[in-house]
């Protein structure tokens, strides 16, 4: 019996099973078996349109297939239909294919890993970078915006183009429950990060919280500070790096990313992962839906970049004050957070923390010193906490 191709069934399984070991060999087959978020490719699909947006697409995705079962899995699923010679896959009703997947470059990327090399999954650190990008106010940006196209009808926004149908797509999968939702996403914070957002910290919802992860990231910050300190004396008065005070703290800082790196694993159970990558499809596709709305909503068109469409967004749906009155540097001091919070985390999952010279090889890169000073300034004049001085009454923790 043979396909629509002219294949036999034997010979289209084996072209299957030979592409997905080529896939394999290339690095693009995701290490873990993640469901890609329904209709992700039209949520995404204007997100590339402009260069500051497409910045945040190109860190996680990229346009080809998801792929999530192995050759042999998808022989398991396939089937002839009786009195039907065309190939069918017993799982495509309920995991709809689509041409959107994990295959970015961030992080890690940029320093551990070759600069050319894609990650297609997802980390914890990711989950701190969506979780900076929620407390920017995106997805009250965003709230707004989907509640005022189904319901309010305060902006004339017009229901005859692509992003009408994003919205569209958008009302329909909160109503059904696919949507990132709110209780999905402080969940993931709490029991993954044991972090919490204003408004999660007013429902009630229970969930164990991975007091390990905050405890001992803000102890790799406060005592990696401390080691640069120690670093910069020791280079004062003309001591090697080995030597001196910042031999004990660089021990120190070890000895925090061990721990820390325990505190990873919660990460891999349960919705969390699945709740990171739905948020994360939504957050960047509520940044472009900012873009593409702006006019509607009353942003000046000289507002160009994201730091002002953004903001000036958020001074005008959730603040309630005028649009002009907008603040640039809040938009900037969290994605600072977010950026350097996530790519610090992503070398150390690649990083070997039992290895001392090897962690302070790693502390003694300027890249990694920038993102250490940059997340403790940033995090300072979000939340008024010095991370040098002190760890403790975190703001965020749970």
């Amino acid at each position: 019996m043979t396909t629509t191709n002219g294949k036999t069934r034997e010979e289209y399984l084996a072209e299957l099973a030979a592409l997905g070991e080529k896939l394999i060999d290339h690095s693009i087959y995701p290490k873990l078996k993640v469901p890609f978020v329904p209709c992700a490719d039209l949520l995404l699909a204007q997100a590339t349109d402009d260069p500051e947006v497409k910045t945040f697409y190109d860190q996680y995705f990229d346009h080809f297939a998801h792929i999530i079962f192995t050759p042999g899995e998808v022989k398991n699923f396939s089937c002839t239909p009786r009195g039907n010679d065309q190939e069918f896959n017993g799982v495509m009703g309920c995991m709809p294919p689509g041409c959107t997947t994990l295959f970015g470059i961030r992080g890690s990327a940029s320093y551990i890993v070759s600069p050319s090399t894609k990650i297609s999954r997802l980390y914890i650190g990711d989950l701190v970078y969506i979780y900076w990008i929620e407390r920017m106010g995106i997805f009250e940006i965003f709230a707004k915006l989907v509640n005022d196209y189904a319901t309010e009808g305060k902006f004339p926004i017009d229901n005859n183009n692509l992003t009408s149908v994003t919205l569209e797509v958008m009302v329909r999968q909160i109503q059904t429950g696919l949507a990132s939702l709110i209780r999905d996403r402080v969940s993931t914070y709490r029991r993954c990060l044991g972090w919490t957002t204003p408004i999660g910290r007013k429902m009630d919802i229970q969930t164990e919280v991975n007091t390990a992860f905050t405890s001992q990231f803000h102890q790799f910050i406060k005592t990696t500070l401390e080691y640069y300190k120690d670093l910069r004396l020791a280079q004062a008065i003309r001591q090697t790096t080995s030597g001196g005070a910042s031999a004990a703290t660089r021990v120190a800082v070890a000895e925090a990313l061990q721990l820390l790196k325990e505190s990873f694993k919660i990460f891999s159970y349960g919705r969390n992962n699945y709740n990171t990558l739905n948020a994360i499809v939504y957050g960047i596709a509520a940044i472009d839906l900012i873009r593409n709305l702006r006019d509607d909503i009353g942003i000046p068109s000289t507002y160009t970049k994201a730091s002002q469409y953004v903001s000036a967004t958020y001074s005008t749906l959730v603040e309630g004050k005028s649009a002009s009155a907008y603040k640039p540097n809040r938009y900037l001091l969290h994605l600072d957070c977010a950026e350097k919070g996530r790519d610090l985390l992503l070398d150390i999952e690649a990083l070997d923390t039992d290895d001392v010279d090897a962690v302070g090889t790693w502390l003694e890169n300027k890249i990694v010193e920038e993102k250490v000073e940059t997340y403790r300034k940033a995090y300072r004049d979000i939340t008024k906490i010095d991370l040098a001085e002190s760890i403790q009454n975190i703001e965020q923790q749970v």
